[in-house]
């Protein structure tokens, strides 16, 4: 044992050395580590992920701001699915810089398509989210290929009024499909359009290369 005062040896400094480069390795290391999951789960609004629906033609502001009495749209605050336990957050978009509809900036929040209808308007409101983050963690949408007709889903607004709509038919479309290609509905009815992704990873489109489109008509408001 040395005693008090004594110099390290040789030996001593050289293990004194390589246990703090050690443990700066490790600090670097968790640092990325932590970086990665944080924009795993809350990626950049400027972030491109992957390529929302094509858009066929400019889509004009929604008209639903000059309401007559018989509609009876709100701005989205908030999604629910109790059949597949989702409960998310809804963002509003709009268009990204590439001409698509933008995607929701958290992989745990839904967005809808502020360009056209609002829920409960006359027409299909959209509504996107994310199926997973491309490293294998869920998205809100994770599930969404198991919804069956008949099933429920609600949106709320931020003074709680919530419009209760139904499940009516789900379907899978090519991700080059045209936004009016996948909202075929009626457009004389109060209708909502959940969009995510689905099927094979295209690798250098970093997408996948379909979309599930679930269809539900309105219900009822309350």
């Amino acid at each position: 044992m040395n005693e008090i005062g004594q110099s390290a040896s040789p030996k001593q400094i050289r293990f004194r050395i390589c246990f703090v480069l050690i443990l700066l390795l490790m600090g670097g290391a968790l640092i990325t580590l932590g970086f990665t999951f944080f924009n795993a789960f809350n990626p950049p609004a400027e972030q491109e992920i992957p390529v929302p629906i094509a858009l066929s033609q400019p889509v004009a502001t929604s008209t639903s701001v000059f309401k007559d009495n018989n509609e009876q749209g709100i701005i989205p605050a908030s999604l629910s699915i109790p059949s597949l336990s989702v409960f998310a957050p809804v963002q509003i978009l709009g268009i990204n810089v590439k001409g698509n509809i933008a995607t929701p900036s958290s992989f745990s929040a839904t967005g809808w398509y502020r360009y056209g209808p609002e829920p409960g308007d006359p027409g299909i409101a959209l509504i996107d989210g994310h199926v997973n983050n491309g490293l294998g963690l869920a998205g809100v949408f994770l599930n969404l290929y198991t919804i069956k007709n008949g099933a429920d889903i609600y949106i709320s607004d931020k003074n709680k009024n919530k419009l209760h709509f139904v499940v009516s038919a789900v379907y899978k479309v090519p991700y080059t499909s045209h936004l009016d290609d996948i909202l075929a509905g009626e457009s004389e009815k109060s209708q909502l359009a959940i969009v995510t992704c689905d099927g094979s990873w295209v690798e250098n489109e970093k997408t996948y290369n379909q979309r599930i489109v679930v269809l539900a008509e309105l219900e009822s408001m309350r």
